[in-house]
């Protein structure tokens, strides 16, 4: 075999007097024992088997990059229904009133729901700082609240049990109930009270966490609303 000259070819072309006659093994589509002429443009037939294998590749490609966006992606069910959460105390996108964070008298402010899905059985709430330096800081727990509450009303006591029904949860402060906005001064921080719609109770103890609540209520969410105000110090 002649030196730089790949086995493949010198296969090929070792009893080829002229080059015209010469043919090469299918590299592109891998085809069994197919060849065509070097000097001549693919068969028809070579040529639909590249666009088909080119075609399920693409697909192939595509369904594995949608399969990861979707399996990454997993937020709520677009089915969900939404509701609406107000606060006569504070506007949407609003400052946060001095009287119902750390500065002032560190009370609930006042919260009221409504367009609630059908089927739904129990309501939960959370408020929580999504800015907070040490990560998202979790200022109230309140859950099993009965579907006749459609309001709470503001300064709710730190007790495990609500007056109006439900429990309350421990709070990022190590403590039960409400704790007010406290951020560190510099930056303006974002408090999100998020309601969920409930078909069943969680059914756990007391003085749960925020992690115990979302882990009992997986599955059974129906309906959601937020409701988001800022705190500058």
């Amino acid at each position: 075999m002649p030196a730089g000259i790949p086995i493949r070819r010198w296969f090929h072309e070792a009893n080829a007097s002229d080059r015209r006659k010469t043919w090469k093994t299918c590299r592109r589509c891998r085809c069994k024992g197919r060849r065509r002429r070097v000097d001549e443009y693919p068969p028809a037939a070579y040529t639909s088997q590249m666009l088909v294998h080119r075609t399920v590749k693409s697909w192939w490609v595509a369904s594995i990059v949608t399969g990861a966006v979707c399996i990454g992606v997993q937020g709520p069910s677009a089915s969900m229904a939404a509701m609406t959460l107000t606060s006569s105390a504070l506007k949407a996108g609003g400052s946060l009133p001095k009287q119902y964070t750390c500065d002032g008298a560190n009370e609930s402010p006042p919260l009221a729901w409504s367009d609630v899905p059908t089927g739904a059985n129990t309501y939960v709430l959370i408020v929580e700082d999504p800015d907070a330096p040490s990560g998202t800081w979790v200022h109230w727990v309140v859950y099993d609240m009965p579907l006749s509450l459609k309001e709470l009303p503001a300064g709710v006591p730190p007790s495990d049990q609500l007056a109006q029904g439900g429990m309350q949860g421990t709070n990022d402060f190590h403590k039960l109930g409400y704790g007010g906005p406290c951020p560190p001064p510099g930056k303006s921080h974002r408090y999100v009270f998020t309601l969920y719609a409930v078909t069943q109770a969680s059914k756990i103890k007391p003085n749960a966490t925020k992690a115990d609540v979302l882990k009992a209520i997986e599955g059974h969410v129906i309906g959601q609303a937020e409701l988001s105000a800022t705190y500058k110090r």
